[in-house]
């Protein structure tokens, strides 16, 4: 596992700073400085937030039940995201027979995420990130660009209405794997929505 753990490491270094000023507009990053995210190694931030289905959760109680997969995607009007999803909730019985807990977190208000639920199966517990504490613990918020707001409203949806903010905010698509004693096994964050962790990756992170 270390060894494994040295290998991401490496990887996501290499990774930082290699955002062009092209990438940043195409992908609607306003922030001068890019967000990086948290690495693996890192302490996983506590958080506590509440689920579609009602429930509570709270990382720190959840680990002593098992690691933890953590999925930051960005919205129910993201067919990228909504994509993953559920990709991963097809598969989510080999991720629970590890012993592990999948969250989905996204800024979207309750509306948006019983979207994304109902398109998913509902299987996955998503998240409302309020007033966007765990994607800015998570070191993954930040400013969409202006431009970028008016691709999505053409979307017919507006960023900081969806998300109940004053500026729009979302977070970079990542994916993360948390230990039981509360360290980042995996990541995967990629200002690229496309691209994502795929189940393969998870599991063996889970291994």
């Amino acid at each position: 596992m270390r060894y494994k753990i040295c290998i991401v490491i490496a990887l996501s270094t290499a990774f930082l700073g290699q955002l062009s000023a092209q990438d940043a507009e195409k992908y609607g990053i306003q922030d001068s400085v890019p967000p990086n995210g948290i690495q693996v190694g890192e302490l996983a931030p506590d958080f506590y937030a509440v689920s579609q289905k009602g429930g509570a959760v709270q990382l720190s109680t959840k680990l002593k039940e098992g690691p933890v997969v953590l999925i930051f995607y960005r919205g129910a009007w993201c067919p990228y995201c909504v994509k993953y999803l559920l990709n991963v909730s097809d598969s989510l019985a080999y991720i629970e027979n590890k012993g592990a807990s999948v969250f989905a977190v996204t800024p979207q208000l309750i509306e948006g995420i019983k979207i994304a639920s109902e398109k998913t199966d509902g299987k996955i517990a998503i998240l409302h990130d309020k007033n966007g504490n765990i994607m800015n613990a998570y070191e993954g918020s930040f400013e969409v660009t202006e431009k970028y707001q008016n691709r999505v409203n053409n979307k017919k949806t507006n960023l900081a209405e969806s998300n109940g903010q004053s500026i729009a905010k979302l977070p970079v698509p990542a994916t993360y794997v948390i230990g039981t004693d509360g360290l980042i096994l995996y990541r995967q964050f990629d200002y690229n929505y496309k691209k994502r962790a795929t189940v393969r990756a998870i599991l063996d992170a889970l291994d």
